[in-house]
């Protein structure tokens, strides 16, 4: 709240009996007033969420995506923004220097509102490429923050309860062959899975929320991954998490099963066609993005390329 005026000083006023009145009607309203909700954000957390819009064949599209998000994000102000990945098309970039850096994110989100820190993940296309050179971006870049293939973040509500977000590397995780599947990963694999399930486990966060690139269930073209229902699913039901976030298939939905929301937002800038959803949730080809807002309760938000709710889930802590 911001104070008007000096301290310390006084001002003589002349009331009249038209300003009395308007005094006293403006104090009888200030209970009506004071039940007015206060702005979405005011009281949450709130992060956005973007997949799969790094390519430059779509930039147009990307761009229109991106001023609906700072839309958005002048309104609920984000504390960050999470990436699910393909965040550079067609094969991720060169180096830290690659042009796909200032052409496709610094000079595509410049928009102060999207100015806080910016949480990736790595998909398929960024695998193309170099994928270290994302991770050593953050070592230049104010918002980029991508300390691991696979990490950890968290975040306290207004409320004061704890937010914790795992970020996968599920690339790894989806390329097994039917033998490591079924009989063991390799060490490399299993290191990242024992990784996840010890943090989930002894994490003392009210909202736990699993970040990675692909779906584990999904109603678009590339559809749910059978290993990562097989690995993932059973830690995801088990510690408690009450949503996946991914992108891959480039369209919006939210699938809930066993108490968790499969959130798939991966039309950052290009929105493909989707058979009508079998789960009776939400599902649409559209361009768009996410918001993510924590309070007594979480609220996922899908909106549209031009940042209008299409919409609403809420979802309590399990």
């Amino acid at each position: 709240m911001h104070r008007s005026g000096r301290e310390g000083s006084w001002t003589t006023t002349t009331f009249t009996r038209r300003s009395l009145l308007a005094l006293a009607a403006t104090a009888l309203a200030a209970p009506l007033l004071r039940a007015v909700p206060a702005a979405a954000g005011d009281d949450a957390l709130v992060f956005l969420v973007i997949g799969d819009w790094g390519d430059p064949a779509h930039a147009s599209d990307l761009r229109r995506v991106a001023r609906g998000m700072a839309r958005t994000a002048e309104k609920l102000a984000p504390a960050f923004v999470v990436s699910v990945g393909d965040n550079f098309y067609p094969g991720g970039v060169r180096d830290t220097d690659d042009p796909l850096w200032r052409e496709m994110f610094e000079d595509m989100f410049d928009a102060a509102a999207l100015g806080c820190p910016w949480y990736p993940v790595l998909g398929n296309h960024d695998h193309k490429g170099n994928p270290e050179a994302e991770i050593l971006y953050s070592a230049s870049s104010r918002r980029w923050r991508m300390p691991a293939r696979y990490y950890r973040h968290t975040a306290t509500t207004p409320q004061g309860a704890a937010l914790e977000l795992f970020f996968l590397d599920t690339n790894a995780l989806v390329r097994l062959n039917e033998f490591q599947k079924w009989v063991r990963y390799p060490q490399t694999l299993r290191e990242q899975v024992r990784w996840l399930e010890e943090g989930l486990k002894t994490s003392p966060a009210n909202w736990k929320v699993v970040v990675g690139h692909h779906p584990l269930h999904s109603g678009g073209f590339h559809g749910g991954e059978a290993t990562l229902q097989k690995i993932l699913e059973p830690l995801l039901v088990r510690y408690r998490v009450q949503a996946y976030i991914n992108g891959h298939d480039h369209h919006l939905e939210r699938i809930e099963r066993d108490g968790v929301n499969y959130v798939t937002c991966g039309s950052g800038s290009e929105a493909r066609p989707v058979p009508t959803s079998r789960d009776g949730h939400f599902l649409a080809a559209r361009l768009g993005f996410a918001s993510i807002l924590i309070g007594e309760r979480m609220e996922i938000r899908f909106h549209d390329a031009d940042g209008a709710v299409l919409h609403r889930a809420y979802v309590h802590r399990r």
